[in-house]
C-alpha cells in the first residue's frame, strides 16, 4: 500500500515538476525538508510565507511556499512510519513569482498543525513514526494487503485530481496570455494615441509657424507699400513744388518781358512825341500796324549840345472803344484836299501845324528849345 500510495503522490505532482533553480539573491532559499516522527520540517534562508490546502483519497497537505526556490533537495523522499508515506517537492514559475511547493502524504486523515519559527517552517501531527532526513531518500519496506479495487478507485482519483489541476494551470495560462494581450493592445493603443497627439502638435506648430510666415510676408508687403506710397507722396510734393516754382519763374519772366516791352513802348512813344513837336520836323512814316518806326540818336553839328532836360515816360494810350451808335469818323475828304499853311501869331511866332481830322492839333515847343 505504501509504494503504490507514494507513485500516486509522484503522478499528482508530475506536471507542476520542474527543475531546480539557482537561489536568487531576493528569494526564500529551501535547503532542508527533514521528518521526525509525525513532525515534519522545511528550513529555509528567510521566513516563509506560504499557503496551504487538503487533499484525499489518498490523505495529503499541499505547502505552497511564495518566492522561494529548492537548493539541495530531492524530489521524492520516501518514508513510510506510520503517519507520513511519502513527501515530494516541486518549483515553478518565474523567479519574480516563484513557487516552492512540498506535498506530504499521510496514512489516514489527520489534524495538521502549521507553525513558522524564525527560517523554519514546522508541520505536527498526532502519531509518530522513523526518521527521515530529507538529503537521502529513504528505503521504506512495501506493505500488502491493498485490494485491486481500492487502487482503482485511487488511481480515478488521482487522475480526476491531475485533469483538475491541469484544467487550472491551462485556465491560468489562457488568462495571463488574455492579460499579456489585453496589455499589448493597451500599450499598442496608447502609443498610437501618443504618436497621433503628437502628430497634432507637429502639425499645429507647423501651422503657427507658417501663419507667422504669412503674417511677417504681410506686415512686410503692408511696410513696403507705405514706404513706396510715401516715396510717391513725396515725389509728388517736389514735382508740384518744381513745378509751382517753374510756374512763378515763368510768370515773372513773363510779367518783366511785359514790363521791359512796355518800358520800350512807352520810351518809343515818348521819343516819337517828342520827334513830332520838334519844329520843321516831318511825321514819321506810320506801319501797317499804326506803330511809328523808333528813332535813332540825332546827329551831331560839330558843337557840344547840353543834355536835353529829363522827359516825362508817356504811358500808352489805351484803344477807345467803338460805339454801337452812329460812326464818329469825320467824313470823307473831297479828292482834292487843300492842306493849310502854317500861320504866325504874334510874336511868339508859333506855328500851327496839320493834323488829320478827328485828331487833335498839338502845339509843338518853342523854336528855341525845339533846336536844341
Amino acid at each position: 500500500m505504501k509504494p503504490f500510495a507514494a507513485w500516486l503522490l509522484g503522478v499528482v505532482l508530475v506536471p507542476f515538476v520542474a527543475l531546480a533553480q539557482a537561489p536568487a539573491t531576493n528569494l526564500n532559499t529551501i535547503t532542508a525538508v527533514q521528518v521526525n516522527g509525525g513532525t515534519v520540517t522545511i528550513s529555509g534562508s528567510q521566513k516563509a510565507n506560504f499557503t496551504t490546502f487538503t487533499m484525499t483519497d489518498p490523505p495529503r497537505l499541499v505547502i505552497d511556499i511564495s518566492e522561494a526556490v529548492f537548493s539541495d533537495v530531492p524530489e521524492e523522499i520516501e518514508v513510510g512510519n506510520g503517519t507520513v508515506t511519502a513527501i515530494r517537492t516541486a518549483s515553478y514559475g518565474s523567479e519574480a513569482s516563484s513557487i516552492a511547493r512540498v506535498l506530504i502524504g499521510y496514512e489516514r486523515e489527520v489534524e495538521a498543525d502549521i507553525q513558522a519559527q524564525g527560517n523554519q517552517l514546522v508541520v505536527r501531527v498526532a502519531g509518530g513514526g522513523g526518521q527521515a532526513v530529507a538529503q537521502a531518500p529513504g528505503t521504506a519496506q512495501p506493505q500488502a494487503g491493498s485490494s485491486a479495487a481500492e487502487a482503482a478507485a485511487a488511481a480515478a482519483a488521482e487522475r480526476q485530481a491531475q485533469e483538475k489541476a491541469a484544467a487550472e494551470a491551462a485556465a491560468a495560462a489562457r488568462a495571463e496570455r488574455e492579460a499579456q494581450e489585453r496589455a499589448s493592445a493597451e500599450a499598442a493603443a496608447a502609443a498610437k494615441r501618443d504618436a497621433e497627439a503628437e502628430a497634432r502638435r507637429q502639425d499645429e506648430a507647423r501651422a503657427a509657424a507658417q501663419r507667422q510666415q504669412e503674417e511677417q510676408a504681410r506686415a512686410e508687403a503692408e511696410r513696403k507699400r507705405q514706404e513706396e506710397a510715401s516715396r510717391a507722396s513725396a515725389q509728388a510734393a517736389a514735382d508740384e513744388k518744381r513745378r509751382q516754382e517753374e510756374s512763378a519763374k515763368a510768370s515773372a519772366q513773363a510779367a518783366a518781358e511785359e514790363k521791359r516791352r512796355q518800358e520800350e513802348a512807352a520810351r518809343a512813344s515818348a521819343q516819337a512825341a517828342a520827334d513830332e513837336r520838334r519844329p520843321g520836323s516831318s511825321p514819321p512814316p506810320r506801319s501797317r500796324s499804326g506803330a511809328r518806326p523808333r528813332l535813332g540818336p540825332r546827329p551831331s553839328s560839330g558843337r557840344p549840345l547840353s543834355s536835353p532836360p529829363p522827359r516825362s515816360v508817356v504811358p500808352p494810350r489805351r484803344p477807345r472803344r467803338r460805339s454801337a451808335g452812329p460812326s464818329r469818323r469825320p467824313p470823307p475828304r473831297s479828292a482834292v484836299s487843300v492842306r493849310p499853311r502854317p500861320v504866325r501869331l504874334g510874336s511868339a511866332a508859333r506855328i500851327r501845324r496839320w493834323s488829320p481830322p478827328g485828331r487833335a492839333a498839338r502845339r509843338p515847343r518853342c523854336p528855341r528849345v525845339a533846336r536844341r
